[in-house]
């Protein structure tokens, strides 16, 4: 993709009518990016209407380029749709995290004995496997809490390692 830089040119008489001018545009004029790991989500109907929605008084405007989305238009407007895009972004980017380093019993024990935090994670989308780590896969959002909840579960656990001759 070719870099294209856009720019508001400001002629005035003077520097500091300039200077005010300058001022004026930065309040009302903003951008906000929006990292994007899951290009297949901007093909969903949801995220096409929801990009309409936000840019069609064109206070707004919407672009993909490089991995991230950018929304860019006049300050309030812009703070509404970042935040409903990021949103969307955030609920339908599918992620995939790993938590491993723990002996087999410890893994065993989360699956058999914290069944309601496990069950609350499958309700919201997260597929959860148990096989030498904890994998857990779905929505971004749900992802990082569960994997949260279980790093804070794993670090609340104490055991030893006993060789029996």
């Amino acid at each position: 993709m070719e870099n294209i830089l856009y720019a508001v040119l400001l002629k005035g008489n003077d520097d500091e009518n300039l200077l005010k001018a300058e001022e004026e545009l930065k309040k009302e004029l903003d951008y906000k990016s929006i990292a994007l790991e899951d290009e297949s989500i901007l093909q969903k109907e949801e995220w096409t209407a929801l990009t309409e929605e936000n840019c069609c008084n064109a206070a707004v405007t919407v672009i993909q380029k490089e991995g991230e989305i950018i929304v860019a238009g006049f300050s309030q407007a812009v703070a509404k749709a970042f935040e409903e895009l990021f949103n969307f972004v955030d609920e339908n980017t599918q992620v995939q995290k790993v938590i491993g380093g723990k002996p087999t019993v410890v893994l065993m024990y989360i699956n058999e004995e914290k069944t309601s935090v496990l069950d609350d994670l499958k309700n919201k989308g997260v597929k959860i496997d148990f096989n030498k780590v904890i994998s857990l896969r779905g929505p971004r959002r749900e992802v990082l809490k569960g994997t949260t909840l279980i790093e804070q579960m794993l670090s609340g656990l104490h055991y030893k390692h006993v060789v029996i001759n």
